[in-house]
């Protein structure tokens, strides 16, 4: 065998499989799985170690292209931090922004290396824009439609592996518009529908009703982005997970995801902060921390969040407004899968980007056992990759993509916070990617372990 890990406590969500037993790999996929002794050109001691499929994140963003770091475009914060964490696929381009066209962005990835393996979703705000309507408040013709609609094409046979749609940064999408769009990606078989929510808050049951509308009328699989940050609120999730089972007892496919922390994050200037929002969620300016630029580390005030909103609208920000009891409730709910939502711009943003995966076994399973090992892994692995068609990826077994993830379960927790959002996460000792190693001893050793994600690679 090329590499052999031995002596671990391996857990494969997918069988239930949960004992000690030695894994050979032979050309990046799973050769042997046994209990005697496998012969390797290299073994690695997993004594004391959990090993687990690699965790699939369904939810992140790539850093912004402006601000990336020119002598590492490529290897961004968000990737390197995703890899440490133990994240071996990562999908992007939701909330409805992605690079356009998604062609050469693969091709440069793929030329350039990254350290772990990345899908995106086709961004239907990003397209729209692209067709000349800038305004997010405003409607599309349909000379505009017919072009978007032919994009929208363009990028799912590039590869694609879904249409992702952000009603709440362009209020002007109407359910009508979007169900025309989704009808366009429902002709791609196995493509999925990312969603972010029109509104939150009280609003909330409203904005997933429509999602619900939305896969009843076109058929197709729709993801609930981040329910956390749409239905976290006290009262509120309840009757947000009550319509989604509801939906699935009528065999309407939908489902979500969520990240383990109660504060969002977004730039300042969108229509995320639109007029009511601070009465929607119960809280005022002081709770909006500024997580880059010249007031970094600062809360807001009336006069510094007029300032931000007009003259750096980019700035992201931090808002602390969905309850803690509420987002534990997502986590554990079988239909709802974990996600970093991550994304960062030099480095700066909120620590979900480096800490969302081993914060939800740390912390959630180890310290206050909200939900037990073997349920957050398979929200981590086998229900995601289910979810986008992975077929070899997201489960230990004779076969399958060895992508892997050792952690020590005494000691995994996340190191990230709001003062340094890209600090690594203790206890991830080795992830390997087809075979290949990218992290050891917690640290990146293969920046190019990774590979681009299409369609007809699933």
């Amino acid at each position: 065998m090329e590499l052999v890990i031995r002596g671990g406590r391996v857990i494969d969500p997918e069988s239930g499989l949960d004992k000690e037993v030695n894994i050979g790999i032979e050309n990046g996929k799973i050769a042997k799985i046994c209990e005697s002794d496998i012969e390797g050109k290299e073994t690695i001691n997993a004594d004391n170690m959990i090993v687990s499929p690699g965790f699939i994140d369904i939810h992140m963003h790539e850093d912004p292209v402006a601000k990336l770091k020119e002598e590492a475009e490529n290897s961004s914060a968000i990737f390197e931090s995703l890899v440490r964490m133990g994240v071996t696929s990562a999908f992007g381009g939701n909330c409805g922004y992605s690079r356009f066209p998604l062609k050469p962005f693969f091709q440069d990835l793929e030329s350039k290396g990254i350290p772990l393996h990345y899908g995106s979703f086709s961004g239907y705000n990003t397209l729209r824009e692209f067709v000349g309507v800038v305004d997010p408040y405003a409607s599309i013709d349909e000379e505009q439609k017919i072009s978007l609609h032919d994009n929208i094409r363009q990028e799912l046979e590039t590869g694609a592996v879904g249409l992702s749609i952000g009603f709440e940064y362009s209020p002007g999408i109407s359910t009508r518009e979007a169900i025309e769009a989704v009808k366009v990606a429902a002709e791609y078989k196995g493509k999925l529908i990312s969603i972010h929510f029109r509104a939150d808050g009280h609003q909330a049951e409203e904005s997933i009703e429509e999602m619900v509308e939305i896969s009843r009328e076109t058929g197709a699989a729709v993801q609930v982005s981040h329910i956390g940050s749409c239905a976290g609120f006290p009262g509120v999730m309840d009757k947000a997970l009550q319509i989604i089972d509801e939906a699935r007892a009528e065999d309407i496919d939908i489902m979500g995801d969520c990240y383990p922390y109660h504060s969002f994050c977004t730039a300042i200037g969108t229509a995320v902060f639109d007029g009511g929002c601070f009465q929607r969620w119960g809280i005022n300016y002081s709770s909006i921390y500024i997580a880059e630029g010249e007031y970094r580390g600062e809360y807001c005030t009336k006069e510094l969040f007029e300032k931000l909103r007009e003259e750096s609208p980019e700035t992201m920000v931090i808002g602390f407004s969905m309850d803690e009891e509420e987002i534990q409730k997502a986590i554990k709910h079988p239909l709802i899968m974990i996600s970093s939502d991550g994304s960062f711009s030099l480095d700066q943003g909120h620590p979900r980007g480096a800490g969302a995966f081993p914060r939800v076994l740390g912390r959630f399973v180890r310290e206050e056992r909200k939900i037990s090992l073997m349920e957050a892994l398979a929200k981590m692995t086998i229900v995601p990759a289910r979810r986008l068609g992975l077929k070899n990826k997201g489960r230990i077994s004779k076969g399958k993509d060895a992508d892997l993830v050792l952690f020590d379960l005494e000691t995994i927790i996340d190191g990230a916070d709001f003062n340094t959002p890209t600090r690594k996460p203790e206890g991830i000792k080795t992830v390997i990617l087809k075979g290949v190693p990218a992290v050891r001893n917690e640290n990146i050793v293969n920046y190019k372990a990774g590979r681009v994600i299409r369609l007809k690679d699933r």
